[in-house]
């Protein structure tokens, strides 16, 4: 059975388009961590499996599609919204003295999102607990079964979630950054690098920032390490905030751009103790995806001067 599974499940390409595959355990994979002679090595990448209060139920339905466009994992350090200790559960007796299964040994997980699909459409959240399929409660049945029915279950397909502290407890967007000595942000907008950051998230503890070429370049490290696959020519740089770190206020510069026009930037510093010469500023064209980016490192780093 386990080899059917394997069998069944879609390539990472695939992925990408109809994010409902059979994934039980989650090692991790091996990905290229930037090594920056200033700075040493990044944080190792791994799979986040942390047990949340749920804070809200949500319900949507899907009329038609049969892609849905979202990533289920079978959790099992989620019991009733409470963490278990290592894999075991006590058992509960049945009525003839032995042990009944245990209801809810086994949680689905919302732990992918494809942008533009279907779920994501509908409001689906990563992070978030299925508990029910069609009115049935999806708590007490197992991983393999709750999978069977969402996708094989005739539409209209009503499905309730529980949306968890941890899927709010995340920062993700595009940024703009750039590594030199000194504070002061670029003269240029050109020489700011565009990369896409997450703080916490799937494969990182929720202190740890992460950089990615791209939002695509993410979610195929998550999918492929939710899969247990190697990624190939991957490359991220990731930091575990602290701290030791620094961090400054947010200001503002203006960039004259094509046109004779003027863009203004808003940007931060953020001073790795690790880093010898060289001071990171952070930026983003959306104010409101640096305040966020800001808010989250504030948790972590002490403010200070950068320089």
């Amino acid at each position: 059975q386990q080899q059917q599974q394997q069998q069944q499940q879609p390539a990472a390409s695939e992925a990408a388009d109809d994010l409902l595959g059979f994934f039980d355990s989650a090692p991790a994979s091996s990905t290229t961590r930037v090594k920056d002679e200033d700075e040493g090595d990044s944080e190792k990448l791994e799979v986040q499996a942390t047990a949340a209060d749920a804070v809200e139920s949500y319900e949507v339905t899907f009329h038609n599609e049969v892609k849905l466009g979202m990533l289920l994992e079978r959790r099992t350090d989620l019991v009733d919204n409470k963490a278990v200790t290592g894999q075991t559960l006590e058992k509960k007796k049945g009525p003839e003295g032995d042990a009944a299964a245990p209801s809810s040994s086994e949680t689905t997980v919302v732990t992918m999102v494809i942008e533009g699909g279907a779920a994501a459409l509908k409001g689906v959240v990563v992070g978030s607990r299925l508990v029910e399929i069609n009115g049935a409660d999806a708590r007490s049945l197992p991983y393999a079964r709750c999978l069977e029915m969402v996708k094989s279950n005739p539409r209209p397909l009503r499905l309730t979630f529980e949306r968890s502290k941890a899927s709010c407890d995340t920062a993700k967007g595009d940024c703009l950054v750039r590594k030199t000595a000194g504070s002061a942000p670029p003269s240029r907008f050109d020489q700011w690098k565009p990369c896409y950051f997450v703080v916490g998230g799937a494969v990182a503890k929720k202190h740890v920032l992460q950089f990615y070429e791209s939002k695509a370049q993410y979610e195929h490290v998550v999918v492929c390490m939710f899969q247990g696959k190697p990624i190939a020519n991957v490359t991220y740089k990731a930091y575990a905030l602290t701290s030791a770190f620094k961090i400054s206020g947010i200001s503002a510069k203006n960039y004259k751009v094509p046109g004779g026009d003027y863009k203004t930037i808003k940007y931060f510093t953020l001073r790795n103790p690790h880093s010898r010469t060289k001071t990171m500023k952070l930026a983003a064209e959306n104010p409101s995806v640096l305040h966020a980016l800001h808010s989250h490192c504030l948790r972590f780093c002490s403010q200070g001067s950068a320089s």
